[in-house]
């Protein structure tokens, strides 16, 4: 090989590196950097930002509402204690079947209508009468009432 094929070769080369590197037409340039906040969530996002700035801001989520309170409203009658929705007479003993009665020596005097008992299958009910002539209830009368499952 003489050595005008040499440099002829090496001339190639060279241009041809030198060529290689020019392709790209388009030279871009480096992007400003756009600091803001990058969250599409938050009130404050910046669509153009760049880079975070750590400045996001949200929304005060909304308050959870109170729970209503559970009230149960209990019909009213002048011969039911009420405080049981379950039944009239429960919960028994209680102050709704005493009336005033200074002739007794609590003054106090059982009182429980015809309307708060419940009918037999023989026929409707009666006042207590042997009840209600007692003087209050027995200090060792059971408590009774009924509560929902």
């Amino acid at each position: 090989m003489s050595h005008d094929t040499k440099t002829r070769i090496a001339i190639l080369l060279v241009i041809s590196m030198l060529l290689s590197g020019c392709t790209g037409g388009v030279v871009e340039e480096p992007m400003d950097e756009v600091p803001g906040c990058m969250d599409e969530t938050a009130s404050n996002y910046n669509p153009d930002a760049t880079v975070s700035d750590r400045s996001c801001t949200y929304p005060e989520p909304e308050p959870e509402p109170e729970p209503e309170p559970d009230v149960r409203l209990t019909s009213q009658s002048e011969f039911c204690d009420d405080v049981n929705p379950h039944h009239c007479m429960l919960p028994f003993p209680a102050p709704a079947f005493l009336v005033d009665d200074e002739t007794t020596a609590t003054g106090y005097r059982l009182h429980i209508t015809a309307e708060a008992i419940p009918d037999s299958g023989s026929g409707p009910s009666e006042a207590f009468h042997m009840i209600n002539r007692l003087d209050g209830y027995s200090p060792s009368t059971q408590i009774f009432t009924t509560f929902e499952s």
